[in-house]
């Protein structure tokens, strides 16, 4: 599924592992919900990135979207929404 997508998924995670106790699936099924929700969600063309990143022995998870396609086409698209929900 994601190499159907036109988005571009990017992850960036420390050198070392990280521990933590949780739940296996559980954790699998928040980041199975992460990624779903982006390809479902997302605009065509975006970037996706994804951070893992340990700050006072907490992990810290970190999901970010970034739109590829330029303002004007994006503000075109908000106008029609706009005038089509008024209609």
């Amino acid at each position: 599924m994601l190499n159907q997508s036109t988005l571009q998924f990017r992850t960036t995670c420390p050198d070392t592992p990280i521990f933590a106790f949780v739940d296996a699936q559980k954790i699998r099924r928040v980041f199975d919900n992460l990624i779903e929700n982006s390809l479902k969600y997302a605009l065509d063309h975006t970037n996706v990135s994804l951070s893992i990143q340990v700050i006072e022995n907490k992990a810290i998870v970190t999901l970010f979207y970034k739109l590829v396609r330029s303002y004007f086409f994006l503000h075109f698209i908000l106008i029609k929404c706009f005038v089509e929900m008024i209609k």
